[in-house]
């Protein structure tokens, strides 16, 4: 490759075929680069075909002054008409390639195909291929910040996607899609959702789908308490199975059976109720998000048993009148209730009477008494000065009951 001593400061493999100053002094015997007035040219008459593999330096002399525009004008203007020729050669030829080769800088090697071989059309000049890469298919793949949890469930999404894609679509299994590159998304519904990736560029496009790879669960709630019994009534004394019937997952349960007795933290317990009365059941259960109680007033009812014998066994349960001639010969006394509880356990031992409190907190004694009756049985009250009281307000259950022998 040659320099052009006309001073087009340009590059070029074919001296003659592209210089257009050249061309105008081989063809036309002009000076193209006029220097001073008194300087005249003197143009070698050679042929264009025998100045190949040459540089052309036309011989200057003094010619005569003449208006004309400075030189840095006219170098200017035969830069850019030197140009524009070797572009529009490149474009008839059709070979860009070697336009790009000639204008690279002195020192810069251009990068060429190594699987190239000489004599390759494609570069008729250097006989070498200069490559361009070609884009590849991309392979699509991702990952999450976290898999799993109570919804509403926020998850970033991660692209990890390689070969350079331009775009991409996410599907998130819910009827949700989005066009980032790594998006955040929230799952509001309880459910297991397929997760899709597709991503393109200008070779193709390729999806990477995990199936149920996100899970979704329902929030905690707070528990609604519940339950049953396996029967609300019975004769004392009464076993009752309780089953919790609670929803809302509960993990703690506290029973209140309500006579007087241990709380009970059992799942589904079992209570005996060993008095005759009727009794308020109350369960509480818990769970991470709160608590609940469920309360059923006079749930369960216990009587005081009855015999199952002949009739002629009621003859243990004393009359009303055997009570009130027994009761009657300890009336005024001040302990009257506590020495007629003694005295009918030495004197009637076959009897059965139960102690009582009211609201207030009065005591009274009852006494079971059989009016011959077969089909059960009816109690008198007396307070504790030996008054009987018909209707007492007592509260459930007695303080103490006995039963004699």
């Amino acid at each position: 490759m040659k320099q052009c001593n006309a001073n087009e400061n340009h590059w070029y493999s074919n001296h003659l075929s592209y210089c257009p100053w050249c061309k105008i002094a081989n063809e036309t015997g002009k000076d193209p680069f006029p220097r001073t007035r008194q300087q005249t040219p003197v143009i070698p008459q050679t042929s264009v075909s025998s100045m190949k593999g040459r540089s052309f330096n036309p011989i200057v002399t003094n010619p005569p002054k003449k208006k004309n525009a400075p030189l840095y004008k006219t170098i200017f203007f035969g830069v850019i008409l030197c140009f524009l020729a070797l572009v529009g050669s490149a474009m008839i030829n059709g070979n860009d390639e070697s336009l790009i080769a000639s204008h690279v800088p002195v020192g810069v090697t251009p990068a060429l195909d190594p699987t190239a071989s000489d004599g390759d059309d494609t570069n008729p000049n250097s006989g070498t291929t200069i490559s361009t890469k070609q884009p590849v298919l991309p392979v699509a793949d991702f990952w999450s910040d976290t898999t799993s949890g109570e919804a509403p469930l926020k998850v970033q999404f991660f692209d990890g996607s390689t070969g350079s894609p331009t775009s991409g679509n996410w599907n998130f299994g819910d009827g949700v899609t989005s066009t980032k590159q790594s998006p955040i998304h929230t799952y509001t519904t309880a459910g297991t959702y397929t997760v899709t990736e597709t991503v393109t560029n200008a070779a193709g496009k390729d999806a990477e789908i995990k199936t149920d790879y996100i899970t979704v669960t329902a929030p905690l709630q707070i528990p609604d308490a519940d339950f049953s019994a396996s029967k609300t009534s019975g004769e004392a004394p009464l076993t009752v199975s309780f089953t919790d019937d609670s929803s809302g997952s509960p993990n703690t349960w506290q029973w209140n059976f309500g006579d007087s007795s241990d709380t009970l933290t059992e799942y589904n317990p079992t209570h005996t109720y060993t008095t005759a009365g009727t009794y308020t059941v109350t369960e509480t259960v818990t769970n991470a998000a709160g608590k609940d109680t469920e309360t059923k007033t006079n749930y369960i009812t216990a009587t005081a048993p009855k015999s199952n014998g002949p009739a002629s066994d009621y003859t243990s349960y004393p009359t009303k009148s055997e009570v009130l001639t027994f009761v009657n010969k300890y009336q005024g006394r001040s302990d009257f209730i506590e020495t007629v509880s003694e005295a009918s356990g030495s004197d009637h031992p076959e009897w059965k009477w139960d102690i009582w409190r009211d609201q207030s907190g009065n005591k009274f004694i009852s006494f079971y008494h059989d009016e011959n009756n077969p089909n059960g049985y009816d109690s008198i009250y007396f307070d504790n000065k030996g008054i009987e009281n018909s209707n007492p307000k007592t509260v459930s259950p007695p303080i103490e009951s006995h039963k004699g022998a």
